[in-house]
């Protein structure tokens, strides 16, 4: 009766413990599993003027350098979104001090100032190109940059709100349309910004990041579904899967960049800010437009 008690016990606690245990590694998710930490600062750029001052979306080269020049210094080790999915999956594990280096759209400017930086300081550079904008000369420069070592994503085909389709950027991109994109269409400019990127560069695209910062559940699965091994969001928050990698725009320099970078938060002096200033009166501006587009005549 004893034996038979004891047995009973262990039995019930080995359950137990086995349903603990898999519940919990449930909740990692499934990118995670038993895999070391993904939450590290991720920097987003967009574009770089020689002028001393920026705008919406742009930042003055000569801050960025003393940026980049400040990660060298403090012992910072970029890294690329292989390095996130093998550490996600217990592969490897990422440097102590980790940081990434990401661009959104592929301006010019990204190549010809912002690269040199990259390349004297011995830099990690993600690079998230608009398929549609690129013609024969910048294919030529992606391709010569991901040759030393960068990084290049996809930015989607056009640039839509893909969960929000709007008229917005120059007419050779514009949808045309106030309704979400379909999930077909998701999955063409998902699919075809990757294929034409592997196309051109000759090695997998695994990377995307979410154009206008536009995304949901339904949109993550596509991606998912697509082949895309990490999903990048413009969103201040922890990472802790592949598919919502969040991103911070920062325009602080010193100790204060660093401390940025360790809060996950973006800067209120930055670029960023005006641009999404900018955004939020262009959104408007639609809505003011659709509504009277719907008022009888």
């Amino acid at each position: 009766m004893i034996l038979r008690r004891t047995l009973s016990r262990s039995i019930v606690l080995t359950l137990f413990f086995m349903l603990f245990f898999s519940a919990a590694f449930k909740a990692t998710g499934e990118d995670r599993a038993i895999g070391y930490s993904i939450d590290i600062p991720v920097l987003m750029y967009h574009g770089f003027t020689e002028e001393a001052e920026g705008g919406s979306f742009t930042m003055p080269i000569a801050l960025f350098e003393r940026q980049m020049e400040y990660l060298a210094k403090a012992g910072f080790t970029s890294v690329t979104p292989d390095d996130l999915a093998a550490a996600s999956k217990g592969e490897r594990p990422l440097p102590e001090k980790a940081v990434m280096i990401t661009f959104d759209d592929w301006d010019p400017s990204h190549y010809e100032l912002a690269v040199p930086v990259l390349d004297r300081l011995g830099l990690i550079g993600v690079f998230f190109v608009i398929t549609n904008l690129v013609d024969e000369a910048q294919t030529a420069r992606l391709r010569e940059i991901a040759a030393r070592g960068h990084v290049i994503g996809s930015h989607t085909v056009n640039h839509f709100r893909l969960t929000n389709k709007v008229c917005l950027g120059s007419s050779s991109v514009c949808c045309h349309d106030y309704s979400p994109c379909s999930d077909e269409e998701i999955k063409r400019e998902l699919a075809e910004s990757r294929q034409t990127l592997e196309q051109t560069l000759g090695t997998p695209v695994t990377a995307l990041a979410w154009p206008w910062n536009y995304y949901n559940k339904r949109s993550v699965e596509i991606a998912r579904e697509a082949g895309y091994r990490t999903v990048f969001a413009a969103t201040v928050g922890k990472t802790e899967r592949l598919d919502y990698i969040y991103r911070i725009g920062c325009s602080s320099v010193g100790d204060e960049f660093e401390k940025d970078l360790r809060e996950r938060r973006h800067c209120t002096d930055s670029g960023l800010r005006k641009g999404e200033r900018a955004l939020s009166n262009l959104r408007s501006d639609f809505e003011k437009a659709l509504t009277k587009a719907r008022e009888p005549r």
